[in-house]
């Protein structure tokens, strides 16, 4: 017997499919909508043609022998791969390959997870693999071709490289409503809370590394590795905190943290700051590396917009 054989009868080998999911001739000829003599002349075809028997008649129906089973095994798997073929087709031009991207931490935490989701459905085929840090390192790691693109703060333009500004974040005082009763001669103004010089310094909770040291007359600064840590400590009522809008909205929000104005002591150095990406020169010019680098975008300027 040749594998043609099997395939010039493939009409046959549904009947037998059907035969062996209701068990019984009757009930197979409703189902496929045929008269019970045409049914059994084609399963004694299939039988003649394979030159093996495959079922077996009983009190309770009709029964699969060892051989019957065999074929209908393959049948079911001749049928999982037609169900799967228009999906193949129209995922022909699928797109493919492996893309690095860097995220500076507090960025990873409130883009990465619905963004890695949403990839990962539109584009199957693409493995996006991610590395979060502080923005010097990963741009270090995307100059020495270890990341393909990185999401950072502040980017600056170099060779190699091709850097956009997505968004202005701006950094600002916020702290619990617990603590805000705790200050004097407070006064609020436009939904944010105006505070006048303190007669004592006030607790200030700060990601140094980014912030720099504060005005010590004003403030005892408590340092931080991450604006995560400060969030938490703000809630807490520990103290003010200095966050930027992104960590800081969604506790705005809910109103567990409020916006103060310190007219005292505003330094340039963390009111602004803009939220970027930058791509490798040579990781632009290929397709599923721009796509990601354009989705991305989408997604971060949806962000700020939401």
């Amino acid at each position: 017997m040749r594998s043609q054989d099997i395939l010039d009868h493939l009409e046959k080998l549904m009947v037998l499919k059907a035969l062996a999911e209701s068990g019984s001739i009757r009930r197979a000829s409703q189902t496929l909508n045929i008269a019970q003599p045409s049914l059994s002349v084609k399963i004694k075809n299939l039988e003649s043609i394979m030159g093996i028997k495959l079922i077996s008649r009983s009190r309770s129906g009709v029964i699969l022998t060892s051989e019957g089973q065999i074929l209908l095994d393959f049948v079911n798997l001749l049928m999982q791969e037609a169900q799967a073929l228009p999906f193949r087709l129209a995922h022909k031009s699928e797109v493919t390959g492996i893309v690095r991207v860097g995220a500076y931490d507090s960025i990873a935490r409130y883009f990465w997870s619905q963004f890695y989701k949403y990839i990962n459905k539109k584009y199957p085929g693409l493995q996006v693999i991610l590395t979060t840090g502080r923005s010097q390192s990963l741009m270090q790691m995307l100059i020495a071709d270890e990341l393909d693109m990185v999401l950072s703060v502040s980017p600056e333009p170099g060779r190699g490289y091709f850097t956009e500004n997505l968004y202005v974040d701006h950094f600002s005082f916020y702290c619990s409503r617990d603590y805000l009763r705790s200050l004097k001669d407070v006064k609020k103004h436009k939904g944010v809370y105006l505070l006048n010089k303190p007669s004592t310094p006030l607790e200030l909770i700060s990601f140094s590394k980014v912030i720099g040291r504060m005005n010590d007359i004003f403030f005892r600064q408590h340092e931080v590795e991450n604006f995560e840590i400060a969030l938490e400590f703000c809630r807490a009522g520990m103290g003010l905190a200095i966050l930027p809008t992104l960590v800081a909205e969604a506790d705005v929000l809910r109103k567990r943290i409020v916006r103060v104005s310190c007219p005292f002591e505003a330094p340039i150095l963390f009111q602004k700051h803009s939220i970027g990406i930058s791509i490798r020169s040579n990781a632009k010019v290929k397709s599923h590396m721009e796509l990601v680098y354009k989705e991305i975008k989408n997604s971060i300027l949806n962000l700020k917009l939401s």
